[in-house]
């Protein structure tokens, strides 16, 4: 019996064969599979779905709450736990979406459907007009309320933005010795830009 060069080498490829069968259908279920996690409601994070774990000692609830409320309108689109580029874009929409919000300090998949988000807050230095906080950095934050202690230095200032700022970088650089001086009877109330002597 005489075997053609074409059955010689359907003889050497039979071994190959079965296995890459194997192999090929093996991929086509995991890609299938894994359109079919995208779309599964465990495999993706709705932002409207916010809620406050923790919050700074001086936050109150009502600001933690206004700040969940302004992340789940802000984020916009669902994340997937599978693309890591979808929580990227979250925390770079995250910094703009509140003043408050200084860093995001951590941002990670939780599996199902949550994603674990760690914001550092900007805390606030001096009150203009007894309500509006303002950060270290002039930055208006808005209102609080807040519990801190010592409790904000009230701007009396122009209401000028550098004059803001200047203020607001004095406030934070006498913050460390705000109880110091206390205990020495020094109480600050206030802070402003003296006016020039004419």
């Amino acid at each position: 019996m005489t075997t053609t060069p074409g059955e010689l080498f359907l003889e050497r490829l039979r071994p190959i064969v079965l296995p890459v069968v194997i192999l090929i259908g093996v991929l086509a279920l995991l890609l299938r599979a894994r359109g079919e996690l995208h779309s599964s409601p465990r495999f993706v994070v709705d932002p409207t779905a916010v809620g406050v774990v923790s919050q700074p000692d001086w936050a109150s609830d009502t600001l933690a709450d206004s700040l969940a409320r302004q992340v789940s309108r802000g984020l916009g689109e669902r994340a997937s736990l599978l693309e890591g580029g979808d929580l990227r874009r979250w925390s770079e929409s995250l910094l703009e979406l509140s003043p408050w919000i200084e860093a995001v300090e951590l941002i990670e998949p939780r599996f199902p459907h949550q994603a674990d988000v760690r914001l550092r807050l900007r805390r606030p230095v001096m009150a203009v007009e007894g309500e509006i906080l303002v950060a270290a950095t002039g930055e208006i934050l808005g209102p609080g309320p807040v519990d801190l202690s010592p409790t904000p230095l009230a701007y009396a200032g122009r209401e000028l933005d550098e004059d803001v700022r200047e203020c607001a970088a004095a406030a934070a650089e006498i913050l460390p010795f705000r109880d110091e001086l206390a205990a020495l009877g020094v109480r600050l109330t206030e802070v402003t830009i003296a006016a020039p002597n004419t």
